[in-house]
């Protein structure tokens, strides 16, 4: 009898959203696909027929791998002893991360009890397992039914918790775990001296965060690097960016926590300023503290702020970065439909497909849009973006989606203070991902602003993609930009939305609406306001036959959120340049 095998490897939220650093984000990440590459190469090695993810993909150390896998067993194999062999893979791969962790943290913290950290990493993975047998080859009726097991076996969840003892210190990152890892004693093994760890001062790591930030070998951007990347474009080839190189390669020389690197092999797109820095900002350089590197800090200032002076731009520089979380819309109903029109042979093809699509969202994020990407493995992205990048990034990546795929692809996009803490900011663009499935279509965007003052608080847009977002956008930050739009219209128009909200009148509240605009002057105030600026806004605040309070809000949440975004767009231009 042949079975068609699923796995399921988790637990994801655990293993990606526990994080205080990107690296943190990003190692959760690899991890998590790493172990799944495992996973899936032990089904291989077993001579199980791949169906999702591909052999190809599975072997391209390039790719990321999805938590969950589809084979076919070989005729007369046992399933579960299968899914036991999958078990332990994944298993034996976290604890070779886990080794390389304590293998760097052991000469500066010689007292970190290995058994705990081992205790709480056999605790810590959840491998769900489903087969069904497939009578006569018929794919569609075992997919259907190892699936439904799949869901029941879920909602079971008796996998065993980490022991807590009372007294002892919790993770930083995971409350319901012991701290393995104490930052306050860290120093004092060292005598005195400064550690090499890669830990504040107080900060607590349970077994699982430390194997995610000491395991992978590789560094990740800063969000701050992120934020400034407009910036820093804008100084490509300048004498000012030499010096700012120079200010920062002092600042590790004296072993500043102002100021880090990474590898410029590793981001290209970052190479003309390899350091993560927040003294770009000037909530950045108010958190000097007792640094070693605190007397370069004015020099830093005086060398930013004689740019932005020559080039005529602001003092204060746009602190905000956006993540961009996407997914393939309906793909367990597309997987289905394939599956009865092709069977196994166009599941092979389409996960192939898949893979193709895995390999490209690195160019797209990375080399086309100065982005960071997180992950990209089958239909699911996560990465970060510079704000003038972000939607033109979103465009691209549902473009070449839906070319490759055929199918929709919906994305959420979350704007943040790079000083936000990231577990928070990493929910707001999942929030922003499901904002933008709300809807029985999906296939949209949705773009949500969280200010630092904020809180949860935030101004949410969505559009479908068949509406052509992106060039509504562009339209909104091309009048804010040319002063077309006065910032103080938004205000006015989102007054008049709540007091006609509940009222259907559209046409008296488009002409009230059209009064406003009319009422306003652009360009600091000498010039009326293009009438094909007007004619712009009251369409996308629903027309004269289609206005309403809640159309009308939606235009005001647009404005606002590109107010935030034209900054960045500044940035990018050079001095006496028009777009």
């Amino acid at each position: 009898m042949t079975y068609l095998v699923s796995i399921s490897i988790g637990p994801v939220q655990d293993f990606i959203a526990a994080a205080r650093k990107t690296r943190d984000l990003w190692a959760g990440s690899y991890l998590l696909s790493e172990i799944s590459r495992a996973a899936a190469q032990a089904l291989a090695d077993k001579q199980c027929q791949l169906v999702y993810p591909s052999r190809a993909t599975v072997v391209n150390r390039d790719l990321s791998i999805p938590n969950k896998i589809l084979a076919i067993a070989p005729q007369g194999s046992s399933p579960a002893d299968l899914a036991k062999e999958a078990s332990n893979a994944a298993e034996e791969k976290l604890f070779e991360f886990l080794d390389a962790a304590l293998e760097k943290v052991r000469t500066e913290y010689p007292e970190i009890d290995v058994k705990v950290c081992q205790s709480q990493v056999e605790t810590f993975l959840e491998l769900y397992a489903a087969w069904w047998p497939m009578k006569d080859g018929n794919l569609v009726e075992a997919r259907e039914q190892v699936e439904e097991l799949m869901a029941g076996r879920k909602a079971l969840r008796d996998f065993a918790q980490s022991a807590s003892s009372a007294g002892v210190p919790k993770s930083s990152l995971d409350p319901g775990r012991d701290a393995v890892l104490d930052g306050r004693k860290v120093r004092e093994h060292r005598t005195g001296q400064e550690h090499n760890l890669d830990i504040k001062q107080g900060e607590m790591l349970d077994a699982i965060s430390l194997t995610k930030r000491f395991g992978p070998a590789q560094r990740f951007v800063s969000t701050a690097r992120v934020a400034a990347d407009p910036l820093i474009r804008r100084m490509k080839g300048s004498p000012t960016l030499e010096e700012l190189r120079g200010l920062a390669e002092e600042m590790l020389k004296q072993k500043s926590q102002l100021c880090t690197s990474f590898s410029p092999e590793s981001f290209p797109q970052y190479a003309e300023f390899p350091y993560d820095t927040s003294l770009f900002f000037s909530e950045g350089r108010e958190e000097v503290a007792e640094d070693p590197a605190k007397d370069l800090v004015p020099d830093f200032t005086h060398v930013l702020g004689r740019f932005l002076r020559d080039n005529e731009l602001p003092s204060q520089l746009p602190a905000y970065y956006a993540i961009l979380a996407a997914d393939g819309d309906n793909m367990g109903k597309v997987v289905s439909e394939k599956a009865c029109s092709g069977g196994l042979k166009e599941l092979e093809e389409f996960s192939k497909v898949l893979s193709k699509f895995s390999a490209n969202v690195r160019e797209i994020v990375e080399n086309q849009h100065n982005g960071a990407l997180v992950y990209g493995g089958g239909d699911d992205v996560l990465a970060f973006l510079p704000l003038d990048r972000a939607l033109p990034c979103a465009n691209a990546l549902r473009q070449e989606f839906s070319n490759l795929t055929g199918c929709t692809m919906s994305v959420g996009i979350a704007i943040a203070h790079y000083a936000a803490p990231l577990q928070t900011a990493v929910r707001w663009a999942r929030e922003a991902e499901r904002d933008a499935k709300a809807q029985s279509g999906k296939n949209a965007l949705a773009v949500h602003l969280h200010t630092r003052t904020a809180g949860e608080e935030h101004i949410a847009a969505r559009h479908s993609w068949d509406d052509d977002p992106v060039n509504r956008w562009d339209l909104w930050t091309t009048m804010l930009d040319e002063r077309k739009l006065p910032s103080q219209a938004a205000y006015h128009l989102r007054q008049l939305a709540c007091e006609f909200n509940g009222i259907m009148a559209s046409d008296v509240l488009y002409k009230e609406a059209e009064r406003i605009l009319k009422r306003k002057r652009a360009d600091s105030g000498t010039e009326e306001l293009d009438q094909d600026a007007v004619a712009n806004i009251l369409r996308f605040a629903g027309g004269k036959n289609n206005m309403s309070a809640q159309s009308l809000h939606g235009a005001v949440n647009e404005i606002l959120i590109a107010r935030k975004i034209v900054p960045a767009l500044t940035l990018t231009r050079q001095k006496g340049e028009q777009e």
